[in-house]
């Protein structure tokens, strides 16, 4: 073990940081933009449900293939909007929205934190900082519901 080994190396802490911070800000886009599209599929979906079952095209005694196509038709959309929001709750992506943008802020506070440091003792607090946050987020972190 040479001497410098207990020497913390503040460009190799600064870049750990910022590679947390931007993980943290693609997972919080990530589940973001799925979370919005989600429900705006689901809003869609429930719209053709309610047009597919309310529809006078669908109840035309003329037609024999007309009910039951538009019965059929808004049981299969309430079939994927239902499976949709499934997928969202089974992977908690609402949870990890709400979650993540505190430890964005908390990398952000570290990386200003940075331009202070002065001392050994400075750096280790961030170091020490640093940590914490990584281990509480890893702990804290939204899972998702699946038994493996």
């Amino acid at each position: 073990m040479s001497g410098t080994d207990g020497i913390l190396k503040p460009e190799k802490l600064r870049s750990k940081i910022e590679e947390c911070h931007l993980a943290y800000k693609a997972r919080f886009k990530r589940n973001q933009y799925a979370n919005n599209a989600i429900i705006g599929a689901a809003i869609l979906l429930t719209a053709l449900i309610a047009i597919t079952g309310t529809s006078p095209t669908f109840k035309d005694s003329q037609n024999p293939w007309a009910y039951p196509l538009g019965v059929s038709a808004s049981a299969w959309l309430g079939l994927i909007s239902t499976a949709l929001l499934s997928i969202q709750k089974l992977y908690n992506i609402q949870e990890k929205v709400a979650f993540y943008p505190n430890y964005i802020l908390y990398t952000e506070e570290l990386l200003e934190d940075f331009d202070s440091i002065k001392t050994e003792e400075d750096l280790q607090r961030v170091q020490d900082r640093f940590r914490k946050i990584r281990t509480e987020e890893s702990v804290k972190r939204p899972v998702e519901n699946i038994d493996v």
